[in-house]
């Protein structure tokens, strides 16, 4: 589970009323700047976050993943490193120290903003963890190391099934379908990825391939899309099979390691095709149109489960009163304190968007779908 993820997620939801007190999310990342997309595109497309892959191999077993929180290193950078040679001995790579794990590095620094605390790049075959991440309680951390290690191995193995020209037309492929595809290409900063070569010849030498499903996965890589705030690009996400692959055996790992079960995935609205089917049946065919129709029916219907208070002050704001210093301070109060609750507690965080959702749908349904007909209806 990526707690980074988590927070840009909730602050993605609840921006629309974040907005009286002039911010744009809670816990928002920075906005990346057209200079910085083609370098983050340049030297990772796509980092791979949060999978990991329930196998019968023992690398998964209880003894040997709690065995984990007792290896230590000189420094918190230095365990790391130890427990991830350590997981990909016991997954069959005969020599893990070729996978670089960079700790913020220039390369992460700029592709942390789109929300990864941690990530596999698979075009230069480097795992990339932010000084924040390691920081984090290590039984957290071993829960995502197998997250970006699972990713790795599907990518080694999918090089040593197809061989390098046809694995790195894949990864060309999945950079197309990229959400910042267009955009780069328009602006001319797209740059199509290039791979390792020497760190994908030496990290598959002799590791099995017997049981390995071409089909699946490299039809996966091909249309793996990158997470963005909106709904449309979450769901695509979620349901490519690197990710469905990922989030049943992360419950595994964290139950072991007695964390919370659930994880990020759980938080996507589990009506969303439903939504899209009625938005439909009223001839809203657009995506867009889709998209901003959901999200702030969403948004405005979390506030019916968060604070009422909340409610009156965004009701001021769209019906065109005074926001005061008071309301402001409400506003601002109230943020604090979810802040601090959806970061510590992920059930309530996902509690509180399934509750919003299907409060919305009731919405879309009833054909209610502006803001002011939702908040006067609160």
């Amino acid at each position: 589970m990526n707690l980074t993820k988590i927070g840009l997620n909730f602050a993605q939801k609840t921006a629309t009323w974040l907005k009286v007190a002039g911010k744009t999310s809670i816990l928002q990342t920075k906005t990346i700047k057209p200079s910085e997309l083609s370098q983050v595109l340049h030297s990772s497309p796509n980092l791979a976050c949060d999978t990991i892959q329930l196998s019968k191999t023992s690398y998964l077993s209880d003894s040997f993943v709690k065995s984990l929180t007792q290896i230590k290193g000189k420094d918190s950078s230095d365990t790391a490193k130890q427990i991830i040679n350590t997981v990909l001995k016991k997954m069959g790579y005969k020599n893990p120290e070729n996978l670089n794990v960079g700790v913020d590095s220039l390369e992460f620094k700029l592709s942390k903003r789109l929300g990864c605390s941690a990530g596999f790049n698979p075009e230069q075959g480097s795992l990339y963890l932010s000084q924040e991440f390691i920081n984090l309680p290590i039984e957290r951390q071993i829960s995502m190391f197998y997250h970006e290690l699972d990713h790795m191995d599907k990518f080694v193995k999918l090089y040593k099934s197809v061989g390098e020209k046809r694995f790195q037309k894949f990864l060309i492929e999945s950079s197309e379908h990229s959400p910042l595809y267009d955009t780069l290409v328009q602006k001319g900063l797209y740059v199509k990825p290039t791979i390792n070569n020497d760190f994908y010849k030496k990290m598959s030498n002799e590791i099995d391939i017997k049981d390995f499903d071409i089909n699946t996965w490299s039809k996966a890589v091909r249309e793996y899309s990158g997470m963005t705030p909106r709904y449309c690009d979450q769901y695509k996400y979620f349901n490519n099979p690197l990710e469905i692959s990922a989030y049943n055996p992360e419950s595994k790992i964290n139950r072991i390691l007695e964390l919370p079960i659930e994880t990020v995935r759980d938080e996507f609205p589990k009506n969303y095709k439903s939504m899209i089917y009625l938005l439909k049946r009223q001839g809203i065919t657009d995506e867009l149109k889709q998209e901003k129709i959901i999200q702030d029916t969403i948004n405005t219907c979390q506030l019916k489960f968060m604070d009422k208070r909340l409610i009156e002050v965004y009701r001021k704001k769209i019906n065109g009163q005074e926001i005061t210093s008071d309301d402001l301070k409400i506003v601002e109060q109230i943020c604090s304190q979810l802040e601090q609750e959806m970061k510590s507690d992920i059930k309530k965080q996902i509690n509180l968007v399934q509750e919003a959702s299907s409060e919305a749908e009731k919405y879309i349904n009833k054909g209610l779908l502006t803001q002011m007909d939702i908040i006067n209806s609160l």
